[in-house]
């Protein structure tokens, strides 16, 4: 199973591939740098150094170590469920 999990905590937003349970590539954007702006062009990103195409994620995954009530969560979380959507439609 291939996964991108998008992790906001108190430094910033770390965004990690896995293939199976192996992490495979990783993202990190400091609190500063404006996640929010960035977060999809990150993911493509890690997409394009993979080799992956959008499809090929099986899902997308949010978390959170910060209260949900924080502007970054609620995009990480927007996010993925965005992208988990977009998979299923023609």
């Amino acid at each position: 199973m291939k996964k991108i999990i998008i992790e906001v905590k108190n430094e910033g937003t770390e965004l990690n591939f896995f293939s199976g349970k192996e992490a495979v590539d990783s993202i990190f954007l400091d609190k500063n740098d404006n996640a929010g702006d960035r977060l999809l062009s990150e993911i493509d990103l890690i997409l394009k150094r993979n080799k992956l195409k959008l499809t090929e994620i099986d899902f997308f995954e949010a978390k959170s170590g910060i209260s949900d009530n924080y502007t970054a969560v609620k995009l990480a979380y927007l996010t993925a469920k965005t992208l988990n959507f977009a998979k299923t439609v023609d």
